[in-house]
């Protein structure tokens, strides 16, 4: 009887002890989640017609170039400053009957009544507790991406009320999603961690982006591979005759390393002219006068962009001016405090950052890191250790983590370290799922934190560990991929490849590039 007994106590302890790996998924948490979408709401003007849209008509910018050429060749005739001011005139023809009528004014305000196609019966939200609790759709928050983060921290405020009131809960859950997570701080900053019990940041722009840090500062630093990469992973010209010289040049001037020349000389020019003559007067008309967007650019190029985008006309954006200047004092500089103080505070604070084989942007100083193609993994991470894109982390850097015993962080594909992440036990990564996509396999999985009874770390659930990793999944047609953790055996692995002036065949590659070349003259001055 008691080998039987000891028998079944040992069946039982081993079972307890294999439930966090073999526990089925949990579906929902019995507080409420409030999921604080990113960039991109649907914009309307007062007639509920949908204003944010980018209209590229191609047919109308490749008569619109044809139209340019002789007036850039006669250009040049003129002195260099008449000459910079039909460049930009006609520039800003060609760019801004692209864009809706959707960006704000001087103060930093929609004036001309536009909005965000979203709202709620403030006082009167149902509660959508189902048999399995709340999920990451139950409570959706939209904001307008363009304003104010602390205009939209406030509605998040009475959003988070109304919640608490419809369901009797006293705390929220808070998923954080792209810009969402700047509300989130700005929240944070304005009314304090009492009605929160659970946070997470999901593929931040917390730490600002690439794209409008380099725009903004006017620090842009080109680089020949990125441009080839970006190119060939984002923008496939759908016009063989374009695609086939676009791609030629870039073989020719990428194998001689004339790209590079190329990509020196673009950057010192348009920091020197294009930027300012060009970009910066497209800037202050259109995204530059987006508070929301500014709140994107990084507390290390704030204050230089600060000074590029308003020169000369800091009284005349006053009103903008002092909304920028108080976010970059209240919450951008201060970011890693406020997420501290959460954590101090008793709120559960998670970070799920995305990477792959994606390229950003090819202009700013993270264009060669690994990110989520759009955000860089270092910054969307609160400050992990990655690799250059395609390369893994130095033999001596994995040498050095075994020996300081923080070799448990580096991710399988030795291309992360989250040991020098804000929050390292609190800090997943899923890899070979895109910045702009937000399924809900993920979610799925994300929801574990918001459901785990007190604080769970990526070294707790076997199933759940810091490094994940998105694989097809053919039984799951609306999602079609799953999420498993990333191992030795299935870590993705991608590399660059050294380019050798030596192995190309120049006789092939000129009769080519020439024949692209008089295609395309043929194509863009037909009749």
């Amino acid at each position: 009887m008691k080998k039987t007994l000891a028998l079944l106590l040992s069946a039982v302890m081993l079972l307890s002890l294999a439930l966090p790996a073999f526990a089925q998924m949990p579906t929902g948490t019995f507080v409420p989640i409030i999921h604080v979408h990113g960039l991109g709401t649907a914009i309307i003007n007062e007639q509920g017609e949908d204003v944010y849209t980018v209209n590229i008509d191609k047919g109308a910018i490749v008569e619109q170039v044809k139209a340019v050429v002789p007036e850039f060749l006669e250009a040049m005739k003129l002195k260099p400053d008449d000459a910079w001011t039909l460049y930009r005139n006609r520039v800003r023809e060609i760019v801004l009957p692209c864009f809706g009528p959707y960006f704000l004014d001087k103060n930093g305000e929609a004036s001309d009544g536009t909005h965000v196609d979203w709202t709620w019966e403030h006082g009167n939200l149902p509660d959508k507790k189902g048999e399995s609790g709340y999920h990451y759709g139950s409570y959706p928050f939209y904001f307008d991406w363009r304003v104010d983060p602390f205009e939209s921290a406030a509605l998040l405020n009475d959003y988070v009320q109304d919640v608490k009131k419809a369901t009797g809960s006293d705390k929220v859950n808070i998923c954080a999603r792209c810009e969402g997570g700047n509300v989130l701080l700005a929240y944070f900053a304005q009314y304090g961690y009492d009605d929160v019990k659970c946070a997470q940041f999901y593929a931040s722009a917390s730490k600002g982006i690439d794209l409008v840090s380099a725009l903004f500062s006017g620090k842009i630093s080109i680089d020949a591979d990125a441009v080839r990469r970006y190119q060939e992973q984002n923008y496939p010209v759908e016009d063989p005759v374009a695609d086939e010289l676009i791609n030629t040049l870039i073989e020719l001037t990428g194998d001689t390393f004339l790209l590079d020349v190329a990509a020196f000389s673009l950057e010192v020019f348009s920091l020197v002219k294009v930027y300012d003559e060009v970009l910066v007067p497209l800037i202050l008309e259109t995204y530059g006068t987006m508070p929301g967007i500014w709140s994107m650019v990084d507390a290390e190029d704030y204050a230089t962009a600060r000074r590029n985008i308003f020169k000369g006309k800091e009284a005349e954006y006053a009103g903008l001016i002092e909304k920028l200047d108080h976010y970059d004092t209240v919450v951008r500089q201060r970011a890693d405090e406020i997420v501290m103080d959460a954590v101090k505070a008793g709120v559960k604070v998670a970070n799920f950052a995305k990477y792959g084989d994606y390229q950003t942007m090819p202009f700013g100083k993270h264009s060669n890191d690994i990110g989520d193609n759009t955000v860089a993994l270092s910054v969307a991470s609160f400050g992990a250790t990655v690799a250059k894109y395609g390369k893994t982390l130095s033999d001596d850097y994995l040498a050095n983590a075994a020996k300081n015993g923080t070799d448990r962080y580096i991710s399988p594909d030795r291309m992360v370290d989250a040991s020098t992440c804000l929050l390292p036990d609190t800090t997943w990564f899923i890899y070979g799922n895109p910045h702009s996509s937000f399924q809900n396999f993920i979610f799925a999985y994300m929801i574990r934190y918001f459901a785990a009874d007190g604080e769970l770390t990526v070294f707790d659930d076997p199933t759940f560990p810091q490094y994940m990793i998105a694989v097809p999944d053919p039984e799951n047609p609306a999602d079609e991929q799953k999420l498993v953790p990333m191992t030795e055996e299935n870590a993705p692995s991608f590399t660059v490849e050294q380019r050798n002036i030596h192995n190309v065949d120049w006789k092939d590659l000129g009769l080519r590039l020439l024949k692209a070349l008089w295609n395309f003259l043929k194509m863009l001055f037909a009749k």
